[in-house]
Parts: C-alpha cells; structure tokens; sequence
C-alpha cells in the first residue's frame, strides 16, 4: 500500500478536477440563488422605486461569481485529499482538530481550520490544509485516548500525534475508537 505522504498529488487528477467543477456549480447556483433573495429582502425600498430587478441582477452575477470561486477552491481541496484514495477505498469520518504543538507552540482552537483528521476503510491521515503530513495503514497504528479528550496515535512504539478535538465532539472520540477496536488497533486507557 503506498503512502499518501510526501507524494505529490497531481492537481491535474481527474478526482481534482471533477471536484474543483462540482464545487464551482454549486457555488454559483447558491450565489445566484441566495445573494439576489438577499438583496431583495433588505432592499424593500429598491422594488418600490423600479430598482430592484437591476441590484438583484447585479448581485447575482457578483454573488455568483464569488460563490463560484470559493466553491471551486473548496472543491478543489476535496479532490486534493481525495486522489489520494486507492480503489474501493473510501473516506469514513473526517475530524477537525489541533495538534497540542503547532510549528512550535501551543495549540489553538482557531487550528482546527487548518488540520485534519481522516479515517478510511484502508488508513489513518493527518492534514495539514491539502498537505498530507503522515498516513498509514490500520495495521501500523495504534489509538488511545485520555480523558475522552485528547487523542494519542501511535506507530509501533512512536508517538506519532497528540490532538484534541477543535469543536466539542458529543461523545468524544467513541467512533473513532470503534473503529479501531474493531481492527484490533485501540488501547483503554
């Protein structure tokens, strides 16, 4: 099995591009959509005075194009994390959380936008952003927790990640854990 990290993800991938696209649609249906209903709502005043149709029409073409950029770039960072996948692999939870150092210093709960925590039928990842820092098979790591709070994966007898989640999570970490049990890789603690 090949590992996710380090390799360089082809941003040309058919995953990645089919993603970017899909991402793109959207963003622009919900911009073309929303922003003009928006504007029509606040803009009470504008109907009145004939104006509404060219502000709506207006906001619909910039809030489409904004909404299809940042659909596209969403996008785009799926399909980024998605080309790494191999086969029938697929991904089964992904986590927002926060390493306890962070390039040198304490974690913070505003990290959690920047990393995550993938579970696949096949392996563990760890991102950073669309950067793959570690990956490895169910069968090389190793998941305990403490105090339902903080999360400890290991490979063979390395400490490999300490991280907390950054939204409260309803039961801790007891999917996760589940999953791992159940390929024999979870310690109690």
């Amino acid at each position: 099995m090949s590992d996710a990290a380090g390799r360089a993800v082809d941003p040309a991938h058919q995953r990645v591009r089919r993603a970017t696209i899909r991402g793109g649609i959207w963003g622009a249906v919900v911009g073309v959509a929303v922003v003009p209903y928006g504007l029509l709502q606040t803009g009470t005043d504008l109907l009145r005075l004939g104006g509404g149709p060219v502000i709506a029409g207006a906001g619909a073409v910039v809030g489409g194009a904004l909404c299809a950029w940042v659909g596209a770039r969403r996008g785009r960072g799926v399909g980024l994390k998605d080309s790494t996948l191999e086969g029938a692999e697929t991904v089964l939870a992904g986590y927002a959380v926060v390493p306890l150092e962070v390039d040198g210093r304490p974690g913070r709960r505003s990290d959690g936008e920047r990393f995550e925590l993938r579970s696949t039928t096949r392996r563990l990842q760890f991102w950073d952003g669309t950067a793959c820092l570690w990956s490895h098979p169910w069968s090389a790591v190793t998941l305990a927790t403490v105090k339902r709070e903080l999360l400890v994966v290991r490979h063979g007898d390395e400490v490999i990640a300490e991280l907390t989640a950054a939204h409260d999570l309803p039961h801790g970490w007891d999917e996760l854990m589940l999953g791992a049990r159940r390929r024999g890789r979870a310690r109690i603690s």
